[in-house]
């Protein structure tokens, strides 16, 4: 690596830390995952043992993206591939946000502030990740230079 990246790749180990944990809490403690959801972000929602399943799927898929995350802090050069899949997952995220804010809200019962708070930080966060995926690019084919 001939640059070190250091504030993307310290946004990148963010990431990774926060997908790492979120995936542990939910796979281990469904209970205090639902607590969280309700103290932190504003989430009505009442457990079953259906959305433990389902939780426990999800759980698997955040660890999942919380290690290939931290795969590209640590190198993100050579794993530029993984920048891309993390920004595409957040626009796809954001997507989901805004196409499905309103049914989401109503079932879930999160008030629009706290809801559309998330969504903002997901929207910065997939800019950032394009952004940086941008300057690899650049970096890599000698734009700018």
């Amino acid at each position: 690596m001939s640059k070190s990246y250091t504030g993307w790749r310290m946004l990148l180990w963010f990431i990774a830390v926060y997908h790492l944990l979120s995936g542990a809490l939910l796979f281990f403690s469904g209970e205090l995952t639902l607590r969280l959801l309700k103290n932190l972000a504003g989430v009505s929602v009442s457990g079953s043992p259906e959305l433990g399943i389902a939780g426990e799927i999800l759980a698997c898929y955040l660890a999942a993206f919380g290690l290939m995350m931290g795969i590209a802090a640590w190198n993100p050069v050579k794993n530029r591939a993984i920048v891309t899949v993390g920004l595409v997952l957040f626009s796809l995220r954001l997507f989901q946000r805004v196409c499905f804010a309103d049914k989401v809200m109503q079932v879930m019962q999160i008030p629009p502030s706290r809801y559309w708070g998330a969504a903002l930080i997901v929207a910065v966060l997939a800019a950032l990740m394009g952004v940086f995926r941008w300057q690899l690019y650049k970096d890599m084919h000698g734009a700018g230079q």
